[in-house]
């Protein structure tokens, strides 16, 4: 498994990307980054909604086929979230080192290509946007090799932090 990472840290919001699939560059590690401890961390689903509203929109108006959401994926992204919520960090990679494609391994969730978009922004239209204007993010929303997506939309002390998980 292959995997290729771009990551993008601005004042009002961090992002990040990655994707894997065959002929991928291989991994660069990424440092872990700490968010403010969160006490309670809350699942916002009406905003994994909202971002599964805007990603097929964008998919079809530019003539990609709409994402499935998918449960599984949906708890990994949820777990993810919850994780970098309860731990205090904001990274692909947990503080062991398991990225998204070994969590997905670990569950036996079998994939070709996957992808991971991870978010801590004020809003999920402070997100959605944000993710527009990455070309990483962008490439993961619009890759036609994915049909399926988990979201996890997560309240924390710094704002919500927010995991989008694709697949084939």
């Amino acid at each position: 498994m292959i995997v290729t990472a771009v990551a993008l840290v601005a004042a009002v919001n961090l992002l990040s990307a990655a994707s894997v699939g065959p002929g991928s560059p291989a991994p660069a590690k990424e440092p872990l980054i700490r968010i403010s401890p969160t006490a309670t961390v809350v699942t916002r689903v009406a905003d994994a909604s909202t971002m599964l509203a805007t990603i097929n929109a964008e998919r079809s108006s530019r003539g990609v086929a709409p994402l499935v959401i998918d449960a599984r994926l949906s708890a990994l992204a949820l777990a993810h979230a919850d994780d970098m919520g309860k731990r205090s960090y904001f990274g692909h990679e947990t503080p062991e080192g398991l990225s998204p494609f070994e969590r997905m391994d670990a569950v036996h969730y079998p994939y070709s290509y996957g992808g991971e978009n991870i978010a801590l922004d004020q809003s999920v239209a402070a997100a959605d946007n944000a993710f527009w204007k990455s070309d990483g993010h962008r490439a993961n929303i619009l890759e036609t090799h994915f049909g399926h997506i988990g979201l996890a939309a997560v309240a924390v002390t710094d704002g919500e932090l927010f995991v989008e998980e694709f697949s084939n």
